[in-house]
């Protein structure tokens, strides 16, 4: 039988993913349809931002893997460049964590602007490396972008926020992930 505990951590994964799913999907089909004269904000990365500051390292870096492929069915990106674009990620905001212990709003904002103009970067140096085809530098429109997903990373981190206290406190993680363990071992 599952523990309550062990059905919150599958539960919390569960939402989070659907959520990931509706975020990518307003993102590159219903905003191009709302505001197109606007660059879309990266709701995707935002969700990773937060997951990358919230969530232990262990848990978070593995599930951004399976973020990573899900986004891969969104957008035209090939996997390699996924991967490689969330490691980066990873690597970029596991640096801020780690050096600034707060979690104010509007930290999370700048954090997640910062890290719009760095996937830019990214994705343009990793592209410039492994594809025929390099990605363009469009830099009014990453500009704008990062802004956008500055403004919008506002109103996401609240939800996101309300939902991740909804499951679980962070200090229940560590405990929840051996429950797991020591129930997914006996199976």
């Amino acid at each position: 039988m599952i523990s309550k505990k062990t059905l919150r951590f599958i539960l919390k994964y569960f939402f989070f993913t659907l959520i990931f799913f509706m975020l990518c999907a307003f993102q590159t089909s219903f905003w191009t349809v709302l505001i197109d004269f606007l660059p879309a904000p990266q709701l995707w990365l935002i969700f990773l931002v937060f997951i990358f500051l919230k969530w232990p390292n262990y848990s978070a870096i593995f599930y951004a893997y399976l973020l990573g492929y899900i986004l891969t069915l969104f957008s035209m990106m090939p996997l390699k460049m996924s991967w490689l674009s969330v490691l980066g990620i990873f690597g970029f905001v596991w640096i801020f964590k780690n050096r600034i212990h707060s979690s104010s709003l509007f930290l999370f904002a700048i954090l997640c602007g910062a890290c719009s103009l760095f996937y830019s970067v990214l994705y343009i140096a990793i592209s410039s490396y492994l594809e025929a085809n390099k990605t363009s530098f469009l830099f009014f429109d990453r500009i704008l972008q990062a802004g956008i997903t500055f403004l919008v990373s506002l109103i996401v981190y609240s939800a996101l926020d309300s939902l991740d206290r909804l499951f679980v406190t962070q200090e229940t993680w560590a405990s929840d992930a051996k429950d797991l363990n020591s129930h997914l071992g006996d199976v």
